[in-house]
């Protein structure tokens, strides 16, 4: 496969027909409001028909005399004779919702297009009878609608009409509670801390995207994002892909209960349900954002096209036309047939963003468009079973790589597919801009948040169209006002990992293994969305992360404020080791994947100390404290602390620890408020005896530094009560409404009859008082297990 030519057209083109003539085509262009009339042998535009606003669909009748244009900002469709190309009628569909986008007409087979049926899709989901404004925000306020249009009179047909496709009363996911409209937010099902998930939410038709009619059963099938809005919020109650049914021929919607024990079949279907249950998905993909739909010829089974998932799966009926995509009942392997666009050869193209599918006429291949890759997809679906992947295609050129389109097509990954790039806007694509913004626009939906009810506001009026910088608030609490805001909505309601990812990698350096020791280099990153433990840098685009120059254990860490992270002396070597002397301080930066060695002039080489890194009035410095300054079992600590000014790399000698201490724990409080004006290093506990002859023993449990940049700074100890005294622990702070508590964790390993135990405690590191007295045990493993 490979591309023949590229036509020039409107601006926008969104749908194309094809006549049955196979010399001509249609071509809606949305953005100009017209369709071009394609010559298909010459590869030329043969005329311009000028439409209504926005035309976002055509459709043919079965013999190409008529073509069907929804106008989606017009709200109307018109009828084009084909022979005159020109307009012939306009019928208003404002009496029955907003937003015609998709079509479907009949074929009985005959020579005669006035006896068909056309169907319009309204887009967005419709006020249900009996329900008000008072229900906004409801998984049941709304209903999909599709309107039938009588082929022969150019009007709408007489009822039932419009057909009303009603709201799932359970989607097959929990939320925490529900909450209610109105002032105040009050919950009507209260919300459970810890969390229980015990709510079941509904999730009515909303961006009914394509109709798909049967070859031979007089069923049609909607597809749609359906919309879960009442909170609280929840990566998979949010978006769910539906599939509705209706009789072409009564023009009432089917429903059926689950059918059969082999797999989840339903009317409507909910595609999202029972995908959770498969173990046989790799990887595991959701459908909540379906945008179009195509049957084989033969009505053995249609395509359904994701677009957010960036995958197309098979769907199947049975003989009363009840929809399944094979998803099972219960956990295990299911029966889910489908082609992930991005699983392709080394010489074929990803498909990201697809949204239009068609079947050739013997049924064997299926072409997929994908909009953000610019390319086609050829599905050789022969085997119904076993689809797979034939060849790729660009319909156009990337942009140039580097230039501000290419970081433009990069964003339209990012909003438009659920996966990429880097899995960064979801979890197994459960959601995306795209959910809730078609197109950039609105979804028209209310969306319950824990602050409040939220409207989808379309993107394209975040600025003013004359004055670029004038930018609105994006909601009216005004709790955000701009897109960034809602990182944390991203990642707490999609579960996608975000676009800030500073605070979501944790670096584990050095450090030795077995008995004699053997000592290491190696540096690996832990990234806490993926859980995934690497040697590569995620802050650095992956590259493969550097080995320490010098391979140690028991130095000292510090981390400064522009993320550079300093390791600092330690030892190395069978038994006792020796000291590092040899580019004994190393600078590591994470957003440059470089490490590279410091200066130690002035710095006393030491193992098993403590170092951290404080703002002082002229800058950052970090001051490494105590430790052993030999390697020696009977050595004792020392009490020397010198500070590092990475400015200069630089060392000097400061004031001295009031206890000398080895092996203790050691952490920064304050500077964050007013409240806490200064940052204090704290030095907790600690060994103040040898290697060899430990002692905890301490008249001064902990020891604050107040650093003076220019002095030699200010050391003030002292003994909350109830501290327990203990070596090889760690200490942390935490923010506590205004002011900071210094947290002490130890872990005991397991020893003859005892078993391991963590505990920790805390006091405040401005007033000195203890949070909790004595210790505080929070987890003690069983007896049988050791660590």
């Amino acid at each position: 496969m490979h591309k023949h030519a590229e036509i020039g057209v409107g601006r926008e083109p969104t749908s194309i027909a094809a006549h049955p003539d196979n010399n001509t085509a249609y071509v809606a262009n949305a953005g100009d409001g017209t369709v071009s009339v394609l010559n298909i042998p010459s590869g030329k535009v043969r005329g311009t028909i000028r439409v209504g606003a926005e035309p976002m669909a055509v459709a043919l009748s079965p013999n190409g005399s008529r073509l069907y244009v929804a106008n989606s900002a017009s709200n109307n469709l018109m009828v084009v004779d084909t022979s005159r190309e020109s307009v012939i009628a306009t019928i208003d569909l404002s009496p029955f919702g907003t937003a015609p986008r998709a079509i479907a007409v009949t074929n009985d087979g005959d020579k005669d297009d006035t006896d068909e049926t056309v169907f319009v899709a309204l887009f967005f989901g419709q006020l249900r009878a009996g329900k008000s404004a008072l229900q906004e925000g409801q998984d049941d306020q709304r209903e999909g609608r599709v309107i039938a249009i009588s082929a022969a009179t150019n009007a709408p047909v007489s009822g039932p009409n419009p057909i009303l496709l009603a709201p799932l009363a359970n989607a097959g996911f929990n939320s925490n509670g529900r909450l209610a409209p109105g002032p105040a937010q009050v919950p009507n099902v209260a919300s459970t801390n810890p969390q229980t998930f015990t709510t079941p939410t509904g999730a009515f038709p909303n961006q009914l995207a394509a109709v798909a009619i049967h070859p031979f059963l007089t069923k049609a099938y909607v597809v749609s994002t359906g919309a879960s809005p009442n909170g609280p919020l929840r990566f998979n109650s949010n978006t769910q892909g539906l599939v509705s049914v209706y009789d072409t021929l009564t023009r009432l919607e089917f429903t059926a209960g689950q059918t059969g024990t082999d797999a989840r079949r339903q009317a409507p279907l909910n595609l999202d349900q029972g995908i959770n249950l498969d173990t046989g998905l790799a990887p595991r993909l959701f459908l909540p954002n379906p945008v179009a739909m195509a049957w084989r010829p033969d009505g053995s089974d249609a395509w359904v096209v994701v677009q957010n998932s960036d995958a197309v799966f098979r769907l199947t009926v049975d003989n009363a036309g009840i929809p399944t995509i094979g998803a099972p009942l219960v956990a295990g392997p299911g029966a889910v047939v489908r082609v992930d666009l991005q699983d392709v050869e080394d010489d074929q193209i990803a498909g990201k963003a697809p949204r239009g599918i068609v079947i050739d006429d013997e049924g064997d291949t299926a072409y997929v468009v994908n909009f953000v890759s610019r390319s086609i997809t050829a599905i050789d679906i022969s085997n119904p079973t076993a689809p797979k992947i034939d060849f790729t295609a660009r319909t156009s050129d990337l942009p140039t790589a580097g230039t501000t389109d290419a970081t433009a097509l990069l964003g339209a990954e990012l909003f438009y597919t659920g996966r990429g790039p880097e899995g960064r806007m979801s979890q197994e694509s459960w959601g995306g801009c795209v959910a809730c913004h078609p197109n950039g626009r609105t979804d028209n939906v209310t969306w319950m948040f824990d602050a409040g009810p939220r409207q989808t506001i379309p993107l394209d009026g975040m600025f003013n169209k004359n004055i670029p910088h004038d930018q609105r608030i994006l909601n009216w609490s005004a709790v955000r006002d701009e897109n960034q805001d809602f990182e944390l909505n991203t990642r707490g309601v999609f579960g996608g990992r975000g676009l800030i990812d500073d605070d979501r990698l944790l670096l584990a350096f050095g450090g030795a293994s077995g008995a004699l020791p053997t000592d290491t280099g190696l540096i690996q990153q832990f990234q806490q969305f993926t859980g995934a433990v690497t040697t590569t840098n995620d802050l650095a685009g992956g590259a493969a992360l550097p080995s320490s120059l010098t391979a140690r254990r028991d130095f000292a860490i510090a981390t400064l404020d522009d993320d550079r992270i300093f390791i600092i002396g330690g030892r190395a070597g069978a038994g006792q080791g020796t000291l590092v002397t040899s580019n004994a301080v190393q600078e590591f930066n994470p957003r440059t994947n470089v490490l590279a060695t410091r200066s130690s002039t002035g710095f006393t080489p030491r193992h098993s100390f403590g170092a951290a890194a404080v703002r002082t009035s002229q800058g950052l410095r970090i001051y490494a404290a105590g430790g052993y300054a030999s390697t020696s079992g009977a050595a004792l600590p020392v009490s020397t602390v010198e500070e590092y000014n990475p400015s200069t790399d630089s060392w000097r000698t400061v004031a001295s620890l009031p206890t000398a201490v080895a092996q203790f724990g050691i952490t920064v409080a304050g500077g964050i408020n007013t409240a806490e004006p200064l940052q204090l290093i704290h030095v907790v506990s600690g060994n103040t005896g040898s290697e060899a002859a430990p002692s905890v023993a301490n008249p001064n449990p902990v020891q604050r530094f107040l650093a003076d940049a220019s002095a030699a700074g200010t050391w003030t100890p002292f003994n909350p009560a109830g501290l327990t005294l203990r070596r090889n622990h760690g200490a942390g702070t935490a923010l506590r409404v205004v002011s900071s508590r210094v947290f002490a964790q130890r872990h005991i390993p397991r020893f003859r009859q005892h078993a391991p135990v963590s505990e920790s405690q805390a006091y405040s590191a401005q007033t000195r008082s203890t949070s909790w007295a004595g210790s505080t045990p929070l987890v003690r493993t069983k007896r049988q297990y050791s660590s």
